[in-house]
């Protein structure tokens, strides 16, 4: 299989990822925890001799399945509002790589013919003026998050020219 690859196996579609894992695509899960859980240990059994990884996308609709997944050896590996990502080992030492920790942002320096900076004041705070910008959006470009993020703070179409400077703040977003 190539790193695109899609196999049924029981009820689940599974999709080959670049750590020879499979992912349960989420629209494959049963409706019952009974199907669920045969259908995982026949997954957990068919794999176990050629796969390190088996990722699964339990939407909260499921969330009755985590359980089940936890007791076959599924640990969290990150989540947002709708869903919790688990992931099994299916060999000792399986490379499971970390979740994103970061959040982008992009900030713009925008100066007109008249050698004029745009700044804005923010809504929020009332000290002084900032750059405008705010976050990208995942899986935005760059380039795109800095001109959506302009015209959405200022009405003003600017056009990316390039980075000027990269800044890394933690452990706080904001």
């Amino acid at each position: 299989m190539n790193n695109t690859s899609i196999e049924q196996i029981g009820c689940f579609k599974t999709i080959l990822d670049p750590y020879n894992g499979i992912t349960i695509e989420q629209t494959s899960l049963p409706s019952t925890k009974d199907e669920f859980e045969i259908n995982l240990d026949y997954l957990i059994e068919e794999t176990k001799e050629k796969r390190n990884l088996v990722w699964i996308y339990i939407g909260i609709n499921h969330s009755d399945f985590i359980p089940l997944a936890t007791s076959r050896g599924f640990i969290f590996h990150s989540c947002d509002e709708s869903y919790v990502l688990v992931v099994k080992r299916l060999i000792p030492n399986a490379i499971i790589p970390t979740s994103a920790n970061h959040t982008l942002g992009v900030g713009a320096v925008v100066i007109n013919e008249n050698e004029e900076l745009l700044v804005i004041k923010e809504k929020i705070s009332t000290i002084g003026y900032k750059l405008p910008g705010g976050h990208i959006d995942n899986g935005e470009m760059i380039s795109s998050a800095l001109e959506r993020e302009v015209l959405e703070e200022t009405g003003i179409k600017v056009e990316f020219q390039s980075i000027i400077s990269l800044g890394h703040f933690y452990p706080h977003q904001f």
